[in-house]
């Protein structure tokens, strides 16, 4: 029992030792992680948009030939 206590004051103390050297806490990895998906989720939601700006634009020119092609047979 005593040994499960002196590794979990470990692990407290220990992030609080590495960020006083500079090194990254999990904290630190944690809130970075978070941000990379952020951005990644804002990226993707970006792509996301210019292809179905791609896709209106192309159903648009299908549409406006189709139409150029039924005129043309009148």
């Amino acid at each position: 029992m005593m040994g499960t206590q002196v590794l979990a004051l470990t692990r407290a103390f220990t992030p609080l030792v590495n960020s006083s050297v500079g090194q990254v806490t999990p904290v630190q990895m944690t809130a970075q992680a978070t941000q990379t998906t952020a951005q990644t989720s804002r990226d993707a939601a970006r792509v996301a948009q210019i292809a179905a700006q791609g896709a209106r634009t192309a159903a648009q020119t299908v549409e406006d030939r189709a139409v150029d092609d039924l005129e043309s047979w009148r």
